[in-house]
């Protein structure tokens, strides 16, 4: 049988990183020796704290260092992690989104940490895939607005006043475009969207109903509600 070893130790990236290898020298996993047991445990305690709020995310879909000071050091906190091998995790959020409690020992998260180190590639040599034009009945055809990091929850298209509705739980704002994709305006929403309900009032104008979700973020706070505004407003 052909044994898969993995490799806890860090490659030197800074002064940092340098400090954090100190903390992996040394740790091997193999896939065919007594560490399979410790490798199988930490893949399973990655599943179960990083699969159960979300879709699993794949070791392999980030680089090292993305995953070491990026995207570990902002879920810690979430499972009231403050802190990893030597660094600590800063996280601002309002009050009561994150647990007073630890949903896990720090043991745990070290191996979850380390879990994700050792699966993750050192680059990403593949570029995102395109999005596929291949729909005969439809014609593609970009926006000239461009949002600078959009997290779109939901579009709606209006077929009375020929005009769709995008929402964006980043920004929390409503944007409006024409049946040419033109942008016509926007508006605050203060909270992710989830559904829109348009309905026309005795005047002939129509009138927005957004059902709000709260904060788009992992948190604990109950924020949801309704807002109501004529649609020509925004």
């Amino acid at each position: 049988m052909r044994c898969r070893t993995l490799d806890f130790k860090l490659i030197t990236l800074g002064s940092l990183v340098g400090l954090f290898s100190l903390c992996y020298s040394g740790y091997i996993l193999t896939g065919c020796s007594s560490n399979k047991k410790e490798f199988d445990e930490a893949e399973k305690l990655a599943h179960q704290f990083c699969g159960s709020c979300h879709a699993f995310p794949s070791p392999y879909s980030l680089d090292k260092k993305t995953w070491v000071y990026s995207v570990l050091p902002a879920m810690g906190p979430r499972l009231g992690i403050r802190a990893a091998n030597g660094i600590i995790y800063k996280y601002n959020a309002p009050k009561g989104t994150l647990p007073d409690e630890a949903a896990m020992t720090q043991g745990e998260w070290d191996k979850i940490v380390q879990y994700y180190y050792t699966l993750a590639p050192d680059t990403l040599l593949s570029a995102p895939p395109k999005i596929p034009n291949n729909l005969k009945q439809f014609t593609y055809r970009a926006t000239a607005f461009r949002a600078k990091s959009p997290v779109t929850t939901l579009v709606k298209i209006d077929p009375l006043n020929h005009s769709i509705y995008v929402c964006d739980g980043e920004d929390y704002k409503i944007r409006v475009f024409d049946s040419q994709l033109n942008f016509k305006g926007e508006a605050p929403t203060y909270r992710a969207v989830s559904s829109i309900t348009l309905d026309t009032m005795r005047n002939g104008e129509r009138e927005a109903t957004l059902l709000k979700m709260g904060i788009l973020n992992p948190n604990d706070v109950v924020s949801g509600g309704l807002q109501k505004f004529p649609s020509q407003k925004i």
